[in-house]
């Protein structure tokens, strides 16, 4: 009996989700949903932000102290935080001393004769608590993480 592996992360497989309930109104395409999949890297302004203010909140802000000013590098971008802005990565790091960042959660689910390898990789862990931390130009939304499966998949983890 042949037994047939996959290989997927939550992320991705959010991302398709959103591509087939058509939930960013045609932003997410077939083609960015194929290029996600083959690992393609293609960031916007938008996600390099993101990807900024998480190496702060993995690091924590004393690196990236520049006068009154935090400031972050992500490929050639420079991207500046007041204090206002550091003060909750600050505030989180203080108040979760032990946490642990970018941590591997990975696992299989058995469906039939196919192994589903899910590799799990969550912002941060705190003994048995999750920690994910989002950026977002659209503001809070609990509705969408809500239907998201990505949390849903890192608590099988």
């Amino acid at each position: 009996m042949r037994h047939n592996n996959y290989v997927f992360s939550p992320s991705k497989l959010e991302t398709y989700r959103l591509y087939r309930n058509e939930e960013f109104n045609g932003t997410i395409t077939k083609e960015s949903v194929i290029d996600t999949v083959l690992g393609v890297k293609k960031f916007s302004k938008k996600m390099s932000f993101g990807t900024a203010y998480h190496e702060m909140l993995e690091h924590g802000v004393e690196p990236y102290e520049a006068g009154q000013v935090y400031s972050v590098d992500v490929d050639g971008d420079d991207f500046i935080f007041q204090q206002e802005h550091v003060q909750p990565i600050i505030d989180f790091r203080n108040k979760h001393p032990n946490t642990v960042y970018e941590c591997w959660l990975p696992f299989v689910i058995k469906l039939g004769n196919t192994n589903v390898r899910i590799r799990s990789r969550v912002d941060a862990i705190e003994g048995n608590v999750i920690h994910e931390f989002k950026t977002s130009s659209r503001g809070a939304d609990v509705s969408h993480f809500e239907r998201s499966c990505q949390w849903k998949l890192y608590t099988l983890g």
